[in-house]
């Protein structure tokens, strides 16, 4: 896999994984870690690990038929990686916490689906790029509150260097930990398309923001499923 521009690069490793409201202080580092919290941390460790050897694992074995065939890739994210990101809480950084709760729930939940299916459509845009790669969790940290927390992910390669990403995660209350937001050399996903994000919503409105996402996945999956003999399956 190559590096597409930072966003493509991101989205593909956990594609449906996306930063949760503000950083908080010292989460990423040692500073502000609650040594308490150790448990907790094996816990998200554990997870983290079941969940990306699982995507290891299908890779290796079905890549091929990912790159052929939309719809078994499509079944592949939805299976591996929709139910480990939180795309209603990226959603609410991408906007702002005031403009998003301000939204009634249809557009909350409008949104977010529409988030989900552009991070989807980035996956296929990538995985053609897959060649082998293998993701590896090599750290984690949790904040003192125990509910957001950072999970290094490290991703190896026979043809390039060795690359580290870290993925920001959050547990609300008798959940998994989600996936909200990706980090790569120091640049979040959130960072670089929350101001789009809230031009839109500020000069039109969130129906705009929602039929401009659209707009640009339907026309994607639309020509991606042209070219094969999967019409009428999801994606296409």
């Amino acid at each position: 896999m190559y590096l597409m521009g930072r966003r493509r690069y991101l989205t593909f490793l956990v594609p449906s994984f996306v930063l949760i409201l503000q950083l908080e202080p010292g989460l990423a580092d040692s500073e502000g870690i609650n040594m308490g919290t150790h448990s907790a941390k094996e816990v998200l460790m554990r997870q983290f690990v079941r969940n990306i050897d699982s995507i290891n694992n299908d890779l290796k074995v079905n890549s091929g038929s990912f790159i052929i065939n939309p719809t078994a890739f499509h079944r592949f994210l939805t299976k591996r990686v929709s139910p480990h990101w939180n795309a209603k809480s990226t959603m609410r950084a991408l906007l702002g916490k005031s403009v998003f709760d301000n939204l009634s729930l249809n557009e909350r939940e409008s949104l977010a689906k529409e988030l989900e299916r552009t991070w989807r459509r980035y996956a296929h845009e990538g995985i053609k790029h897959y060649s082998g790669q293998e993701f590896l969790v090599r750290d984690v940290s949790i904040n003192q509150k125990g509910d957001r927390g950072w999970v290094k992910i490290l991703i190896a390669s026979k043809l390039l260097p060795d690359i580290f990403i870290d993925l920001l995660v959050k547990k609300d209350l008798g959940e998994d930990w989600n996936v909200v937001d990706i980090r790569f050399k120091g640049i979040t996903y959130v960072s670089v398309r929350k101001n789009a994000f809230r031009e839109v919503v500020a000069k039109r409105s969130a129906s705009a923001l929602e039929a401009q996402l659209f707009d640009k996945n339907q026309t994607y999956f639309f020509e991606l499923c042209n070219r094969t003999s999967w019409k009428g399956l999801p994606p296409c």
